[in-house]
């Protein structure tokens, strides 16, 4: 059953493609029918390309009696090959079980259709009298049309007094609308002044609340800061008198990392990040060999040979660092050697 429902909707797409060209819409002309056995009326095909996957496709129906009628509604869509998406009759969803039915009949109203167009002069008139047995359709009972009786008296009613009804109609009509513009400008009013006044009074409580709220932010932060200020000072002096005690314990025989101690210790006493005083503490030597090594590499230690005069005054310094000057201010004698040459010779 698929298979067939399927191959039905790929003959319906391509004829409506063949019948696009290059359009994106196209409507059969309207076909000669009789609508429920008696009546006449007349049958067309209307089609719209949506997009390159997307065929939108209505059978329309139309008679004196009951207008235009869209008679079957199809939506086909291309996947891999074109398929039914949904389809109505009636406005109401057709079943999938009915579907294959449907798409035959219209397969059938498409190849009537394409007779018509491809007949000319008696063959013409031949084919529409015989598209008439196959375009034949029975539309669903209306309730307005079987009150036509009553219809008919109430058109002949307004036929005789048309002068009269038109004129009351547009008189009422028009007291209506003046009533309504009246109320409605009255309505408007009173809306706008107290949309006015609730969104001061919104607008104001809003900038209180910010008010208030920033006030109250702004006093934490600043009592977060404090805290953290004092907090920090006292753990820096913590760590400071660590590294003093540390230092003093040691004995005359490591003045090297007495003196790295203490250096570092002033450095903790200045530092103004937590970071810092957590670099500092990673610095202490705990050998004295390193800690040789720490004041004879450290900038803050640094004891210039300017500080001495050189016995020759064109004299160079002994040793410079790469990318400086030879001006001896990158240059010292560590400190365990520095009592053996404070003497030029």
């Amino acid at each position: 059953m698929a298979k067939g429902i399927h191959q039905n909707c790929v003959n319906i797409a391509k004829t409506a493609l063949k019948w696009l060209s290059t359009n994106s819409s196209y409507s059969t002309k309207p076909t000669r029918i009789t609508i429920d056995v008696v009546t006449p009326g007349t049958y067309m095909i209307s089609i719209v390309l949506i997009n390159n996957k997307e065929l939108f496709i209505q059978e329309i129906i139309s008679s004196s009696l009951r207008g235009q009628v869209v008679f079957r509604s199809w939506n086909i869509k291309k996947t891999s090959i074109w398929k039914i998406s949904s389809l109505e009759k009636y406005n109401i969803p057709v079943m999938y079980q009915d579907i294959k039915d449907e798409s035959e009949d219209f397969i059938e109203r498409i190849g009537v259709i394409l007779a018509i167009q491809a007949s000319k002069g008696a063959y013409f008139a031949e084919m529409l009298d015989q598209s008439d047995k196959v375009l034949n359709v029975l539309l669903p009972s209306d309730p307005i049309s079987d009150k036509g009786s009553l219809l008919n008296r109430l058109n002949l009613i307004l036929s005789r007094y048309t002068a009269i009804v038109v004129t009351s109609t547009v008189v009422t009509g028009v007291l209506i609308l003046s009533l309504i513009y009246v109320f409605n400008i009255d309505k408007f009013k009173r809306t706008m002044k107290s949309s006015i006044e609730e969104y001061s009074s919104q607008v104001d409580l809003k900038v209180n609340d910010f008010f208030t709220n920033t006030e109250d932010e702004i006093s934490i932060l600043v009592d977060d800061i404090t805290s953290n200020q004092k907090n920090f000072e006292f753990d820096r002096h913590n760590s400071y008198l660590n590294v003093i005690r540390m230092s003093e314990e040691l004995t005359r025989y490591l003045p090297a990392r007495k003196e790295s101690y203490k250096l570092i210790a002033g450095n903790i006493a200045s530092a103004a990040t937590y970071s810092e005083i957590i670099y500092e503490n990673s610095r202490l030597p705990t050998e004295e060999y390193q800690a040789r090594i720490f004041l004879a590499t450290n900038r803050e230690s640094v004891i210039p040979l300017t500080r001495w005069h050189p016995v020759f005054s064109d004299m160079l310094y002994p040793v410079k660092l790469s990318n400086e000057h030879n001006d001896g201010k990158g240059f010292r004698v560590t400190d365990g050697y520095m009592t053996e040459r404070e003497n030029p010779f």
